[in-house]
């Protein structure tokens, strides 16, 4: 077995044969005489068939083969390979979708790919892929920022908007329109002009859920929130520049709470409120009465136990008590109780043997 290093090693670097190995005996795949194509074919296929972590044999691919020198002027080589990606991204999405593991033998045709399109003679430099890994998180990171802007929006919104739509024809066109320019001042030194932006733009942000928040740690002190920038812009360079400055986005995120207050206000007063309910007394123990009968007739209530079993009334009255004189059994008995040195709730009690004969 091979490590992962040598595997990379040997997808970019041709082996090196002599005249008189051209001519191979039979192999496994049932042929007498081979062409050496063929057979560096079969000896990466059976190095990174041994080897397996197709994900990691991915990675180095991505990360590396844009260093290896090799000849490609016409670029047909970068064309065949980006096919041999796309046939890897498909096979693996189908195979982890459906969980059919059969179509894995597929999977390490790549490497031999690009063994047969990339490789050199001089063993090249291999760095240690971190790529992969870094779409990936980027990727997770953009789709849930997607998906907080989707439940954040209205419904109106909601409607109209899909996953794909937001990305290509909504969120460039809002990064734009949520920046206006607008003087570093005080809001009532504003023209019309200036305050029909700012308006505008907490209008949009409300819309779409976005909010400039406080941040100590960042240097312009206020990041939006969720930062679509990050998927709409590719380098960090333009988001900085494209940045609104701290004193704009304070004057924003204040409109914006000042507007969210109002809208909750409103709610309040035009919601009627729900007085409670107020009750007797008497109402908790007797049932309500029902007028489903003949007007002016009652229902009479019904006693019942707890087991819906219905009880006589008795009348207090005729009923005399009889309170007899309370006696301390204790002090009666021969049986003493004796609690809390040892004994849970026990009996003890002076018992001769001559008892028991």
């Amino acid at each position: 077995t091979q490590s992962t290093w040598d595997v990379w090693g040997a997808i970019f670097t041709v082996p090196r044969r002599s005249k008189s190995d051209a001519n191979l005996s039979q192999g496994e795949f049932g042929r007498a005489h081979v062409s050496i194509e063929n057979a560096r074919c079969c000896e990466i296929l059976e190095v990174v068939s041994m080897a397996g972590e197709y994900e990691r044999q991915l990675a180095g691919i991505l990360d590396n083969y844009p260093l290896v020198p090799f000849r490609d002027a016409s670029m047909h080589t970068i064309n065949h390979l980006s096919d041999w990606l796309i046939f890897y991204d498909v096979t693996h999405q189908f195979m982890m979708t459906h969980q059919l593991y059969t179509f894995m033998k597929y999977l390490p045709f790549l490497s031999v790919a690009t063994h047969l399109l990339c490789a050199v003679v001089r063993k090249p430099k291999i760095i240690f892929p971190t790529g992969l890994t870094d779409l990936r998180t980027n990727y997770q990171r953009n789709f849930n920022l997607i998906h907080s802007v989707l439940l954040e929006s209205g419904q109106n919104l909601i409607k109209m908007d899909t996953t794909s739509r937001l990305v290509s024809e909504t969120l460039p066109f809002l990064s734009v329109l949520i920046k206006p320019k607008l003087r570093s001042v005080n809001t009532v030194l504003y023209t019309e002009a200036e305050e029909a932006s700012l308006q505008s733009t907490v209008d949009i942000m409300l819309s779409y859920g976005l909010m400039y928040r406080f941040v100590p740690e960042s240097l312009n002190r206020y990041t939006l929130d969720p930062d679509i920038d990050q998927v709409v812009i590719m380098r960090q360079e333009e988001i900085d520049k494209t940045q609104m400055n701290s004193i704009t986005a304070e004057i924003i995120s204040r409109r914006i709470l000042l507007s969210k207050i109002t809208y909750n206000k409103m709610e309040n007063e035009i919601q009627p409120k729900k007085m409670p309910n107020k009750r007797n007394v008497n109402d908790l123990t007797e049932l309500p009465q029902s007028n489903a009968g003949l007007p002016g007739m009652t229902k009479a209530k019904i006693t019942k136990d707890y087991f819906g079993r219905p009880l006589k009334k008795t009348n207090t009255a005729d009923i005399t008590c009889v309170v007899k004189p309370t006696i301390n059994l204790v002090d009666v008995s021969n049986i003493w109780f004796k609690y809390k040195e040892g004994y849970s709730n026990a009996v003890k009690r002076v018992v001769k043997i001559s008892e028991f004969l």
